[in-house]
């Protein structure tokens, strides 16, 4: 009978990878500040809450530089991780699909608890869906993994044709103006419940908070039929490139990487700029070439601007002047999940009833210097924490879930 699984030992770590979840932790907190004290559904609306110019400018500021990027680096990050893990388990002649299936079980659970109890923006429970599959995938062979990575990261781009093209044909034999009614319609039910989220938030119940958070979950949920293939892809790009010896020495690479820098930088910036002026000047409802736009841009562009600062960082943390990156950023990195969680935590307490009730009444500039406000303290908190422990809290409920086991948390003294 085969010996359980046991938890990756520190020395196992490719400290590169903390790393680049420590800074990915900021940038998925400046996105999500945007939702933590604004309505979803401004997302879709022609008049959102706070439309000043300055804000416009802000919230094209965060889509430019930094929506879509930090997901689809998380889901990268990911996959290299379960590649870690599938490699113990062959070198240690274990099952990985059971293995696998009982931790992305636990992150299910706390996904679930999260996205009903605290934030509909949860992505934890994405990342456990897209992990069952993928530890299904990790068994198939490795150029079958590559076609099928590239196929679902253009996926959502051949849907958005094919829906802006049916768009397009239904337009032209609706002569009785039905399509345009049904569209009017929601657009009113969209602002009611924009207005509604932003009565209730602030001031409403516990339970009167749970109803609208499960239906701006429900329609976190509807979106996710079509970002579900692209976060799988990514992840079996980090598979393939966990498979490799690739993180464990960077610096091999580092010719080749300097040489992509420029392509990358010059894709990334460029689609993500053209992702901002579509969203600024297309219809949030609409089914046209903004929408194609929006979509190339961020399956292409995000990706490609996220492995710009995945590069730029690496390579700062090299060098003499920037080596306090890595011991800065890489133990928020160690206790990721932690420090989502408390970002939730933190910043619902500050905007809903429960605490400050503040919700609706913090602009998006404001907002990101909560975000830097709170990264920061994050930061603090992680020395403080990583000096006496040996993995954040949440890290550690998962490892028991996981393993079975209670590993030790304090380090030795």
């Amino acid at each position: 009978m085969q010996a359980s699984m046991a938890p990756v030992r520190p020395g196992e770590r490719w400290e590169i990878l903390d790393l680049l979840r420590g800074f990915a932790l900021f940038g998925i907190l400046v996105v999500n500040s945007m939702l933590f004290f604004g309505p979803l559904h401004d997302l879709v609306l022609p008049d959102p809450t706070w439309a000043r110019p300055a804000d416009h400018w802000v919230r094209s500021f965060v889509t430019i530089l930094f929506e879509g990027k930090f997901y689809t680096t998380f889901a990268f990050l990911f996959g290299v991780g379960a590649a870690l893990q599938y490699r113990r388990c062959r070198r240690q002649e274990r099952a990985f699909l059971p293995f696998f299936w009982r931790r992305m079980s636990g992150l299910l659970l706390i996904g679930l608890i999260h996205a009903t109890m605290l934030w509909f923006g949860d992505i934890l429970v994405m990342y456990a869906i897209c992990g069952f599959a993928l530890a299904v995938l990790a068994l198939l062979p490795q150029l079958f993994q590559r076609l099928l990575a590239l196929t679902l990261v253009l996926l959502p781009i051949a849907l958005t044709v094919l829906i802006v093209v049916l768009f397009a044909w239904m337009s032209a034999i609706d002569e009785t103006g039905d399509l345009a009614a049904i569209q009017a319609e929601q657009v009113e039910t969209n602002r009611w419940l924009r207005d509604h989220a932003l009565q209730t938030y602030p001031g409403g119940s516990w339970s009167e908070i749970l109803e609208v958070r499960l239906a701006e979950l429900g329609a976190i949920y509807q979106f996710s039929i079509v970002l579900l293939p692209a976060i799988l892809g990514l992840m079996l790009i980090g598979f393939q490139f966990g498979l490799t010896n690739f993180f464990r020495d960077v610096s091999r690479y580092r010719g080749r990487l300097m040489r992509w820098l420029p392509a990358a930088a010059i894709v990334g910036l460029g689609l993500s700029i053209s992702l901002g002026w579509a969203e600024r000047n297309g219809d949030p409802m609409g089914a046209d070439g903004y929408s194609v736009l929006t979509v190339v841009a961020m399956q292409l562009g995000a990706p490609a601007l996220a492995a710009t600062y995945g590069i730029v960082i690496w390579h700062l943390h090299t060098t003499t002047v920037f080596g306090w990156i890595g011991p800065l950023l890489g133990p928020v990195g160690r206790m990721a999940a932690t420090h989502y969680l408390l970002q939730s935590v933190v910043m619902t307490t500050i905007a809903n009833s429960w605490g400050l009730g503040l919700y609706g009444q913090i602009s998006p500039a404001a907002g990101i210097a909560v975000a830097v406000g709170l990264f920061a303290v994050q930061i603090y908190l992680s020395q403080l924490w990583m000096a006496r422990f040996t993995m954040g809290p949440v890290e550690w409920v998962w490892r028991v879930l996981t393993y079975g086991t209670r590993p030790a948390l304090r380090r030795p003294c």
